[in-house]
């Protein structure tokens, strides 16, 4: 029998997070609003912040904030690859 918690994994650097809860820090970030995180704070190995940016489809900055892992969720994992130039 397959155990039913769910799966956590654990948000990483250019990970694509959302908002779960307001940020009184970061007003401009709203509930549900997507970001890139582009740095992660480490306390004793263990992750306690993230900076997360937030970007307009135009290409504008919404917004760069720092959150606490309670305040986002895993949305979809970096994918890495080929980063060699041409």
């Amino acid at each position: 029998m397959r155990d039913l918690e769910p799966m956590t994994q654990q948000i990483s650097k250019y990970d694509i997070v959302r908002i779960l809860v307001p940020n009184p820090s970061v007003p401009d970030a709203e509930v549900g609003d997507q970001g890139a995180v582009v740095m992660v704070y480490f306390e004793s190995a263990v992750p306690v912040a993230y900076e997360i940016e937030c970007v307009l489809p135009d290409g504008n900055n919404k917004w760069l904030g720092t959150f606490s892992p309670n305040q986002i969720i895993l949305q979809q994992k970096a994918q890495v690859g080929n980063t060699e130039q041409v």
